[in-house]
């Protein structure tokens, strides 16, 4: 056997045993690969969509369900990867009851791994409490049964503020993971400030108007569409930018043909679902006036 034939076989035989030296490690490989696709493949139909109890999941929770069959009762590292992850998947699939349930696991949880995992889930166990509160009152907006608009929108506020905290902190060691946990936590934390702006500004509609009530906001929606605007990739932004004009100018009814200058087939679904949505925020700047 030639050396180069040799070192090729060592290294084939030790990938190949990593799973019977590292059980636990590649069970869990297993739990996130599936979390990974599951969440590819979810992109709400429509935007109503976001706040209906889901099943897309489903693969991602019997892949936990055997994990913690497997590894009953044990207190290891990766049993608190798997509950940060379990939690987040309810709270992903809108099951909030559930979600709320598991809150003290999720952020009590031991984590730890030389990856980009640690960095994802260590982003998710600390923004847990607020995903979980800006989530819940999202859906109620949605559901039209908010009993006040105003504590409502200090919620949301206080969970985007946290987040995006939390997102700058993580962006700023090297290597940050790559499985989009960071854009996750960006544009929810846009979403949350975004119906924040929509709440308080539908405060100043008349009979009380206010001046400028988007202006008053824009400042504070920039600091998520920035946050989402950097973790994007150079294309990304490009089409990202060319969107949010033609949506601002299509509201306006300043343009009618069809924009070029990207192509969604260059993205993936589960990316797109970021581009579209900093697309939809820039939308809501005002409206030129007229002559």
């Amino acid at each position: 056997m030639t050396a180069r034939l040799a070192i090729a076989f060592c290294l084939c035989l030790g990938l190949a045993s990593c799973a019977l030296l590292f059980p636990r490690k590649a069970a869990l490989d297993l739990v996130h690969d599936t979390y990974r696709s599951d969440f590819r493949n979810y992109v709400a139909a429509q935007p109503s969509d976001i706040c209906k109890y889901s099943t897309a999941f489903d693969n991602s929770l019997e892949a936990i369900r055997a994990f913690e069959k497997k590894y009953a009762g044990e207190k290891t590292a990766e049993m608190g990867h798997v509950l940060v992850l379990k939690g987040m998947i309810h709270l992903q699939a809108k099951h909030f009851g559930t979600a709320r349930a598991m809150q003290g696991q999720v952020t009590a949880a031991t984590i730890a791994a030389s990856d980009d995992r640690e960095v994802r889930d260590t982003l998710f166990k600390k923004t847990f409490a607020d995903l979980l509160n800006g989530w819940e009152e999202v859906c109620k907006v949605l559901a039209a049964t908010l009993p006040d608009d105003a504590s409502a929108a200090a919620v949301l506020e206080k969970s985007a503020d946290n987040i995006l905290k939390h997102v700058r902190e993580a962006t700023k060691r090297p290597g940050l993971e790559s499985d989009d946990g960071a854009i996750y936590l960006a544009t929810t934390a846009s979403i949350f400030q975004f119906y924040t702006m929509r709440m308080k500004a539908d405060a100043c509609m008349p009979p009380t108007p206010c001046a400028g009530a988007y202006a008053t906001f824009e400042a504070k929606l920039k600091e998520g569409t920035d946050a989402i605007y950097d973790l994007m990739t150079a294309d990304e932004q490009k089409a990202a930018e060319a969107k949010g004009v033609f949506a601002w100018k299509a509201r306006c009814n300043t343009v009618t043909a069809t924009p070029t200058g990207w192509k969604d087939a260059e993205f993936s679904r589960s990316r797109q679902r970021y581009v579209e949505w900093y697309a939809e925020v820039k939308s809501y700047r005002p409206c030129p006036k007229a002559p």
